[in-house]
């Protein structure tokens, strides 16, 4: 697996906060001269193929996505766990100090610390050396811009620059029209391993409510002509080089499918992809096997509104898969939270979705999948959801991009507490987004199933979804 990096710096002190975030812990860490000095400082590893984790962007994607000291902090860690060189600005930032000292103590680290010329940084570091594990490889540089560290990088690092494979960064647009939900990601391609989501934006317009006897009623075509403009609009203003327009289970029974290839032509210049089934599987599995330890065999979880695919690969070969008609909509429909919904009947959803899973498949129980899988990634926003929602994660060893888990055991128990809740005390203790809540209950109830059937103990959150697959294909 490559070598990952770690980017250590400053972030409270350059961000902002607003008179409404005053009790927030951060604010925003604006694009200015302070980002682009740390992404550039990225940018060094990144043109040699190495994996970069900046936190500041990664990890609440500069202070936008908000999450509590104890989430932040537990993720920062994982992070320093899983890779192998920390390269920390020193002068400032006592969270940075912090960091030095977990991986200190590690071992097995190669710890490069910069200071500005201008600033002098603690005192404990100097003597850090000596006192941490004697396997790590300790290195402090004064600088006085960021060309200067670059160069103190090529020369400590000798392949950093060898044989550099130049890319120029582009931006790219990405519509995913689904079942239930539309979505637009913008993102920002560095090289061929690395790119950033620059923006994001969802709308929930049921589509799949809105067909009879396959055709889309005229006043949700409008509706999304309307989002689409305004859209068109956002991504020009990003100067994309291209959009790709995909949809999945809605659109693939529409008959007026044309209608809706002539609106996006009209607006990008490109035309519709309707994925099938196995497109889809496919493209969400194109990145998971990138990010993970492809000689275990992990399961796959990506479901929407309107179907769910199930996958096991191994050795980067699909081993297992099942493709089911029914998603997040089937159980909302069936089950409202329109009040706290209790153990049992969250269990009265888990072995109802169990027993669906088992009529429609007639599970055989293969013996490669039943024996020896232990993982199953939850693609698709769960990681931005379980972390927003303080679930009880812990360190993952199988990925240098993935470092949380959560075992079946702590995940059901986190399910239950979840729709323990009436509706709007959820949506004020998590902080999450109302109309998005039903559906995480019928998530957490389908992972569940899977988990339960296939005997898998430990559930890997992942933001990845058909867009990560879409670039990288």
């Amino acid at each position: 697996m490559s070598i990952k990096v770690y980017i250590a710096a400053a972030f409270r002190r350059f961000s902002a906060r607003d008179n409404n975030s005053n009790n927030l812990a951060y604010g925003i860490l604006h694009k200015n001269s302070y980002t682009d000095f740390l992404e550039s400082i990225e940018s060094t590893f990144i043109k040699k193929g190495y994996i970069t984790c900046l936190p500041h962007r990664d990890e609440g994607h500069w202070g936008k996505k908000y999450y509590p000291p104890e989430t932040i902090s537990a993720i920062c860690y994982r992070h320093v766990l899983s890779s192998d060189i920390i390269v920390a600005i020193a002068e400032d930032g006592r969270g940075v100090h912090l960091e030095l000292g977990f991986a200190a103590g590690l071992g097995n680290k190669t710890i490069i610390m910069f200071y500005h010329e201008s600033h002098e940084p603690s005192t404990l570091i100097w003597g850090l050396s000596s006192i941490s594990h004697k396997n790590n490889r300790i290195h402090i540089y004064k600088y006085t811009d960021i060309q200067e560290i670059q160069k103190i990088l090529a020369e400590i690092i000798p392949d950093i620059t060898k044989n550099t494979i130049m890319f120029s960064p582009f931006n790219k647009a990405i519509v995913d029209i689904g079942s239930h939900t539309i979505k637009l990601n913008i993102f920002r391609i560095f090289s061929q391993n690395s790119n950033e989501n620059i923006y994001n934006e969802s709308y929930s317009l049921g589509i799949i409510d809105s067909i009879n006897n396959g055709i889309l009623e005229k006043n949700v075509l409008n509706k999304l002509f309307d989002l689409l403009k305004n859209w068109q609009q956002r991504i020009e203003s990003y100067h994309c080089s291209n959009t790709i327009v995909i949809g999945t289970k809605a659109l693939r029974i529409t008959k007026n499918i044309e209608t809706l290839n002539d609106i996006i032509n009209s607006l990008f210049h490109t035309n519709l992809k309707v994925l099938s089934k196995e497109n889809e599987q496919s493209l969400i599995q194109i990145p998971i096997i990138r990010q993970f330890n492809s000689n275990l065999p992990i399961a796959i979880l990506n479901l929407g509104g309107g179907s769910i695919q199930f996958s096991v690969v191994e050795d980067s070969i699909q081993k297992y898969n099942i493709v089911i008609d029914f998603g997040t909509n089937y159980i909302t429909s069936k089950w409202k939270w329109d009040k706290a919904i209790k153990r049992h009947t969250f269990r009265k959803i888990v072995n109802n979705i169990k027993k669906i899973i088992e009529e429609e498949h007639s599970l055989s129980n293969p013996s490669c999948v039943m024996t020896h899988l232990s993982y199953m990634i939850h693609t698709g926003g769960e990681l931005d959801f379980l972390l927003s929602c303080l679930a009880p994660l812990k360190y993952c060893r199988v990925s240098k991009t993935h470092v949380s888990q959560i075992s079946r055991r702590d995940f059901t128990n986190f399910a239950y507490d979840f729709c323990n809740n009436d509706i709007d005390q959820a949506v004020i203790k998590y902080s999450l987004d109302k109309k998005w809540l039903s559906g995480s209950i019928a998530s957490n109830a389908i992972a569940i199933a899977f988990m339960e059937l296939y005997n898998i103990r430990i559930l890997i959150p992942s933001n990845l979804n058909i867009s990560d697959g879409l670039i990288l294909e």
